[in-house]
């Protein structure tokens, strides 16, 4: 009986714990329920007030309605749209002149406008209280006897008006000149550029490869990089023997434009001489140089002198000529040479 009643009461404790979890449990769920509820409760609230905001907006669409029609409101969209896609078409078109009407000019000029006004409403300044004072002289000294130097000095501000108008003009006209000058000088540059870039270009792809392509300097007509394989590396960052082939390209190209061969053997074209160059080239680059040699004889006469032959044996079309050590005469040329 002992052993029952400890077995009990370890039952009845049990069941209190238990009983008091589920009266946790079950008051959690009160609380839960009891916001639950005012939630329904506000959104139904919120329900009925969006209800009757739905009715007043059907209300307004219903009179609205009567006024103007569905069909009507997507006539008068569709109306709208086109006359936004048009003017937007417009503005495009506006835009285009603006800029093809070279608004930085225009704004250089309007500048320079603004400025020659502020200039000229400070000369007027100026000459507001010059004349303020000479009437006060006039006042204090009364006007006999300064009737002539009133005129004098009507006839010297006229003088500075006209000198005034003269000397802006004169620099309105210095201006447009110097900037349509600059123009055509800026085009004239350019059409000789290409060209020159062409011609190095030509000779580049032989010596270097197809996908070579050489920046040349719109100013002063100086290589300012090589792109090779899509690589671009400065022309100073070149390697000796980069920098001397397209040295020797340049005054290729140059030679070929400055008087291009005619297709006859009298006019072969402006010459140009070499002096032991392309010391730095390897004997790849030397065997593709002598076919940019060769291309250059066709457009213009290119004589290369040399003691070293070897560097010149690729240019196929070369025609050589050696000059024999003399010692009896100190003036003779000491070395071979070669002509292409």
């Amino acid at each position: 009986a002992k052993a029952a009643s400890e077995a009990a009461s370890s039952s009845l404790e049990r069941a209190h714990s238990e009983e008091r979890l589920r009266q946790t449990i079950l008051e959690q769920a009160e609380k839960h329920a009891n916001g639950v509820r005012d939630k329904a409760a506000a959104r139904s609230a919120h329900l009925g007030s969006a209800r009757t905001k739905l009715e007043g907006a059907r209300g307004q669409l219903g009179t609205a309605r009567q006024g103007t029609s569905d069909a009507e409101l997507e006539t008068q969209r569709e109306t709208d749209e086109r006359a936004l896609s048009d003017a937007a078409e417009a503005y495009a078109k506006e835009k285009a002149a603006l800029a093809a009407g070279d608004p930085d000019s225009a704004r250089a000029l309007l500048d320079n406008a603004e400025h020659t006004s502020t200039r000229l409403r400070d000369d007027h300044h100026q000459l507001g209280l010059e004349l303020a004072g000479i009437r006060r002289e006039l006042d204090v000294r009364g006007l006999e006897g300064l009737a002539d130097q009133l005129a004098a000095a009507r006839s010297e501000l006229a003088r500075i008006e006209r000198t005034t108008t003269l000397t802006e003009r004169r620099a309105a006209a210095a201006e447009l000149l110097h900037s349509c000058l600059s123009t055509h000088r800026d085009a004239a540059r350019r059409s000789y550029v290409a060209p020159f870039k062409e011609q190095i270009d030509a000779f580049a792809r032989i010596v270097f490869g197809a996908t070579v392509s050489i920046d040349v300097d719109h100013e002063t007509l100086e290589i300012v990089s090589r792109t090779l394989d899509g690589v671009t590396v400065p022309y100073d960052s070149l390697s000796s023997g980069a920098r001397e082939q397209l040295c020797v390209l340049a005054r290729l190209a140059c030679a070929a434009l400055v008087s291009p061969a005619s297709g006859t053997e009298e006019d072969g074209g402006v010459p140009v001489i070499f002096d032991d160059a392309l010391g730095y080239s390897d004997s790849g680059r030397l065997e593709r140089l002598g076919a940019a040699f060769s291309l250059a004889g066709k457009q213009s006469q290119v004589i290369v002198l040399t003691c070293v032959p070897e560097r010149y044996s690729n240019i196929g079309s070369a025609t050589v000529i050696q000059f024999e050590e003399n010692v009896d005469d100190p003036a003779a040329v000491r070395g071979p040479s070669s002509q292409a």
